[in-house]
């Protein structure tokens, strides 16, 4: 049991403590790349001494302190949305599932509203985030909660919101790398998480694909020690 006998239910605590072996152990970093990478038909080819792993990561926030110059990286970055995703706004409101009474601002990055922008993109945190010379893996962890959408953000749906980030910060800077999502749920409820409207969504765009929605149980097995691997 946890603390005063209280279970933690919290996404964070289970994603700390079972991502905690892949810091130290290079091999398990490198097994979960090449799990990422069967579905586009890919090899990992870095050791794991190349590839990097952070949780709870705010890219644009850390990226913003290093550069100083706020006022002008709130237009750089509502420039950049609207040249990698100019139709996403039509594309959502499209798709079935989406179907809502839309705000002006939804997905609508005009000059008024870049500032709104921005701040979105600041506070959007990813739970895993892996690194590889070629690649940027972000992770989304679900446990017992829903994926989320919040209706007061431009980038109102949680998955989208966290591709959208991590597509603008490999833009702006020269990395030059290609970011594949993955999902990680309970093993029971993997068919549901599969059939949301976000992940469907995901899915058709061709930024997820259906086979790196993966159970808690794979990323443990993922992470046991196997000597020789690091």
């Amino acid at each position: 049991m946890g603390i005063l006998d209280i279970h933690n239910r919290t996404e964070n605590w289970k994603t700390a403590h079972t991502f905690a072996p892949f810091f130290k152990d290079g091999g398990a970093r490198t097994r979960l790349a090449n799990q990422l990478l069967q579905p586009l038909g890919e090899v990992n080819r870095a050791r794991g001494s190349a590839i990097k792993i952070e949780l709870f990561w705010k890219g644009v926030r850390d990226y913003v302190s290093q550069q100083r110059r706020e006022s002008e990286l709130t237009k750089h970055l509502a420039d950049r949305y609207n040249c990698l995703f100019p139709c996403l706004r039509e594309k959502l409101n499209y798709t079935k599932g989406f179907q809502l009474k839309w705000n002006h601002s939804h997905y609508n990055v005009t000059e008024e509203l870049e500032g709104k922008f921005f701040d979105n993109l600041r506070n959007t945190e990813i739970d895993v985030v892996l690194q590889t010379p070629k690649y940027l893996f972000i992770g989304e962890a679900k446990h017992e909660s829903k994926l989320r959408g919040d209706g007061k953000l431009i980038l109102v749906h949680q998955l989208i919101r966290q591709y959208v980030t991590a597509k603008i910060l490999v833009d702006i800077t020269p990395s030059n790398k290609q970011v594949v999502p993955f999902v990680i749920g309970d093993s029971d409820k993997l068919e549901s998480l599969r059939n949301t409207t976000q992940i469907n969504f995901m899915i058709d765009q061709g930024w997820l694909k259906e086979e790196n929605i993966l159970s808690w149980d794979c990323i443990e097995e993922l992470a046991a020690s196997t000597p020789g691997n690091g």
